[in-house]
C-alpha cells in the first residue's frame, strides 16, 4: 500500500503538522494579521488531511495498478480517479458535519449559533454524499442489486441524522447559562410560551409554578 502513496502519506503528515503548529503558534500575538494567517493554515491543514485519508480509502477501495511483485505501477495523478477524489470529497463533508455538531453541543452564544446554521447547511448535503458513496461503492465492488445489510444500514443512519438535524422546532431555541445562585445551569426560553403549549394563563402564577410547568415542557421534548 505505502508503495503508491509516499507522496500521498507525506502531504497528510504535512497538513498534520501544520495543524499542530497552528493550533500552538496562532495565540503568540494578538496582531489581526497574525491570527489570520494562522487561521488560514489551521483551516487548509484540517480539510486537506481527511481529504488525503479519503483519497487513500477511495483507492483501496477501487483499487490501483499493480505488478506481480505487488508494487505500486502508476503515478501520482492515477491515485486521483473520480471514485477517490469522491470518497474524500465525501470524508470532508462528514468532518464539517461532525465538527459542527460538536461546536454546537459544547459552545454558547454567537458561535454556537454559527454551528448550528452551518450543520443545518451541510446535513443534506453530507447525506446526499454518504448516499451516492454507497451506491457508487456497491455498483463497483458487486454485480447484485440489492444493497448488503452494512451499506442499507449505513443508508438508513445517514437519513435519520439529517432527519434528526431537521426536527429541532425553529421557534424554540434553548440557551444554557451560569445561573446567579450557586452557578446552577438554566435554561431560558427564547420563545413567548402560549396555552397552545399546555401552560394555563393565570392571574397570580407563582414563579417557582411557572418554572416547574416549563421545565416539565422542556423535558417532554
Amino acid at each position: 500500500m505505502l508503495s503508491g502513496f509516499y507522496l500521498v502519506v507525506v502531504l497528510l503528515l504535512v497538513a498534520l503538522i501544520i495543524r499542530g503548529v497552528s493550533f500552538e503558534y496562532r495565540g503568540k500575538r494578538d496582531a489581526v494579521r497574525w491570527r489570520r494567517t494562522w487561521d488560514v493554515s489551521l483551516t487548509a491543514g484540517s480539510l486537506l488531511a481527511p481529504f488525503l485519508i479519503g483519497v487513500a480509502l477511495g483507492d483501496l477501495l477501487h483499487g490501483l495498478p499493480i505488478n506481480s511483485h505487488q508494487e505500486y505501477t502508476g503515478s501520482f495523478w492515477d491515485l486521483l480517479q473520480p471514485y477517490a477524489l469522491f470518497t474524500g470529497i465525501t470524508l470532508v463533508l462528514i468532518c464539517l458535519l461532525h465538527g459542527a455538531t460538536f461546536l454546537s453541543l459544547k459552545t454558547t452564544g454567537d458561535m454556537r449559533g454559527r454551528a448550528g446554521r452551518l450543520a443545518r447547511r451541510v446535513a443534506p448535503v453530507t447525506g446526499a454524499a454518504v448516499v451516492a458513496f454507497a451506491i457508487w461503492t456497491h455498483v463497483t465492488s458487486t454485480s447484485t442489486f440489492f444493497l448488503n445489510p452494512v451499506e442499507l444500514l449505513a443508508v438508513l443512519a445517514v437519513i435519520a441524522a439529517v432527519w434528526l438535524t431537521y426536527d429541532q422546532p425553529r421557534g424554540v431555541r434553548l440557551r444554557r447559562d451560569h445561573g446567579h445562585d450557586g452557578g446552577q445551569h438554566r435554561g431560558h426560553l427564547h420563545r413567548p410560551v402560549s396555552q397552545r403549549d399546555g401552560l394555563q394563563h393565570q392571574r397570580g402564577l407563582q414563579p417557582h409554578r411557572a418554572q416547574h410547568s416549563v421545565r416539565g415542557l422542556l423535558a417532554q421534548g
